[in-house]
Protein backbone atom coordinates (compact mmCIF):
# COMPACT_ATOMS: atom_id res chain seq x y z
CA UNK A 1 0.00 0.00 0.00
CA UNK A 2 1.27 3.49 -0.69
CA UNK A 3 0.37 6.94 0.50
CA UNK A 4 0.97 10.35 -1.15
CA UNK A 5 4.05 12.17 0.03
CA UNK A 6 4.54 15.16 -2.29
CA UNK A 7 3.19 16.52 -5.55
CA UNK A 8 4.41 19.09 -8.05
CA UNK A 9 3.07 20.34 -11.37
CA UNK A 10 4.52 21.88 -14.46
CA UNK A 11 4.54 25.68 -14.56
CA UNK A 12 1.77 27.35 -16.55
CA UNK A 13 4.26 28.23 -19.30
CA UNK A 14 4.84 24.53 -19.96
CA UNK A 15 1.13 23.84 -20.41
CA UNK A 16 -0.50 23.92 -23.87
CA UNK A 17 -2.18 27.22 -24.65
CA UNK A 18 -5.97 27.43 -24.60
CA UNK A 19 -5.95 28.11 -28.34
CA UNK A 20 -4.32 24.71 -28.90
CA UNK A 21 -7.40 22.94 -27.52
CA UNK A 22 -9.97 21.77 -30.08
CA UNK A 23 -13.30 23.61 -30.35
CA UNK A 24 -16.62 22.55 -31.79
CA UNK A 25 -18.07 24.64 -34.64
CA UNK A 26 -20.17 27.56 -33.39
CA UNK A 27 -20.31 26.38 -29.78
CA UNK A 28 -18.99 29.08 -27.47
CA UNK A 29 -17.39 26.72 -24.96
CA UNK A 30 -14.10 24.98 -25.69
CA UNK A 31 -13.64 21.22 -25.52
CA UNK A 32 -10.89 20.03 -23.30
CA UNK A 33 -10.09 16.62 -24.74
CA UNK A 34 -6.82 16.04 -22.95
CA UNK A 35 -5.17 12.65 -23.05
CA UNK A 36 -3.78 11.61 -19.72
CA UNK A 37 -1.00 9.06 -19.53
CA UNK A 38 0.33 7.73 -16.24
CA UNK A 39 3.92 6.66 -15.64
CA UNK A 40 4.87 4.75 -12.52
CA UNK A 41 8.57 5.25 -11.77
CA UNK A 42 10.92 3.87 -9.18
CA UNK A 43 14.58 4.45 -8.58
CA UNK A 44 15.85 1.53 -10.66
CA UNK A 45 13.28 1.68 -13.48
CA UNK A 46 14.05 2.74 -17.05
CA UNK A 47 12.55 6.18 -17.57
CA UNK A 48 13.63 6.27 -21.21
CA UNK A 49 11.68 3.09 -22.07
CA UNK A 50 8.61 4.33 -20.22
CA UNK A 51 8.89 7.74 -21.88
CA UNK A 52 8.97 6.18 -25.34
CA UNK A 53 5.84 4.16 -24.56
CA UNK A 54 4.10 7.24 -23.14
CA UNK A 55 4.82 9.28 -26.27
CA UNK A 56 3.20 6.57 -28.37
CA UNK A 57 0.01 6.88 -26.30
CA UNK A 58 0.05 10.69 -26.30
CA UNK A 59 0.64 11.29 -30.02
CA UNK A 60 -1.40 14.17 -31.40
CA UNK A 61 -3.40 16.71 -29.44
CA UNK A 62 -3.03 18.10 -25.96
CA UNK A 63 -1.83 15.71 -23.30
CA UNK A 64 -1.00 15.52 -19.62
CA UNK A 65 1.55 13.19 -18.16
CA UNK A 66 0.78 11.97 -14.64
CA UNK A 67 3.96 10.67 -13.08
CA UNK A 68 4.01 8.68 -9.85
CA UNK A 69 7.37 7.98 -8.25
CA UNK A 70 7.22 5.09 -5.79
CA UNK A 71 9.89 5.46 -3.13
CA UNK A 72 11.91 2.38 -2.37
CA UNK A 73 12.26 1.78 1.36
CA UNK A 74 15.34 -0.44 0.98
CA UNK A 75 17.66 2.37 2.13
CA UNK A 76 15.61 2.84 5.30
CA UNK A 77 15.61 -0.92 5.94
CA UNK A 78 19.37 -1.05 5.47
CA UNK A 79 19.87 1.91 7.82
CA UNK A 80 17.85 0.14 10.51
CA UNK A 81 20.38 -2.70 10.71
CA UNK A 82 23.09 -2.07 13.32
CA UNK A 83 25.90 -3.56 11.22
CA UNK A 84 25.27 -1.65 7.96
CA UNK A 85 28.24 0.36 6.71
CA UNK A 86 28.63 2.64 3.70
CA UNK A 87 31.83 2.32 1.69
CA UNK A 88 32.47 5.32 -0.58
CA UNK A 89 32.95 4.44 -4.27
CA UNK A 90 35.97 6.64 -4.68
CA UNK A 91 37.71 5.37 -1.59
CA UNK A 92 37.79 6.51 1.97
CA UNK A 93 36.81 4.94 5.23
CA UNK A 94 33.67 2.91 5.72
CA UNK A 95 31.14 4.66 7.95
CA UNK A 96 27.89 3.74 9.65
CA UNK A 97 24.94 3.94 7.27
CA UNK A 98 22.37 6.08 9.09
CA UNK A 99 18.71 6.92 8.59
CA UNK A 100 19.77 10.49 7.78
CA UNK A 101 21.97 9.20 4.94
CA UNK A 102 19.15 6.91 3.73
CA UNK A 103 16.78 9.88 3.56
CA UNK A 104 19.41 11.89 1.68
CA UNK A 105 19.75 9.15 -0.95
CA UNK A 106 15.96 8.96 -1.20
CA UNK A 107 15.62 12.72 -1.75
CA UNK A 108 18.37 12.64 -4.39
CA UNK A 109 16.62 9.84 -6.30
CA UNK A 110 13.32 11.74 -6.25
CA UNK A 111 14.95 15.00 -7.38
CA UNK A 112 16.82 13.27 -10.19
CA UNK A 113 13.68 11.51 -11.47
CA UNK A 114 11.57 14.67 -11.27
CA UNK A 115 14.23 16.71 -13.07
CA UNK A 116 14.49 14.21 -15.89
CA UNK A 117 10.69 14.01 -16.32
CA UNK A 118 10.55 17.81 -16.34
CA UNK A 119 13.21 17.98 -19.07
CA UNK A 120 11.47 15.40 -21.24
CA UNK A 121 8.00 16.91 -20.77
CA UNK A 122 9.27 20.41 -21.51
CA UNK A 123 11.01 19.27 -24.70
CA UNK A 124 7.82 17.50 -25.84
CA UNK A 125 5.60 20.41 -24.68
CA UNK A 126 3.54 18.14 -22.47
CA UNK A 127 1.88 19.20 -19.23
CA UNK A 128 2.93 16.96 -16.37
CA UNK A 129 2.43 16.33 -12.70
CA UNK A 130 4.83 14.51 -10.41
CA UNK A 131 3.67 12.75 -7.26
CA UNK A 132 5.82 10.84 -4.79
CA UNK A 133 4.44 7.84 -2.94
CA UNK A 134 6.06 6.14 -0.01
CA UNK A 135 5.45 2.53 0.87
CA UNK A 136 3.16 2.48 3.90
CA UNK A 137 4.93 1.23 6.99
CA UNK A 138 8.39 2.09 5.68
CA UNK A 139 8.86 4.67 8.43
CA UNK A 140 7.91 2.09 11.08
CA UNK A 141 10.87 -0.16 10.36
Amino acid sequence: MAEPATKTSAPAAARPSDSALPTEGAVTSERTDVRRVMLALWETGSLQDLWTAALQHISGGPAELVTVFVRDDRWRRAASLPFTREVPRLGGEARKFTLLRAEQLDREAVAQAEGRVKELASAARIEFSFTVLRTRGAEDR
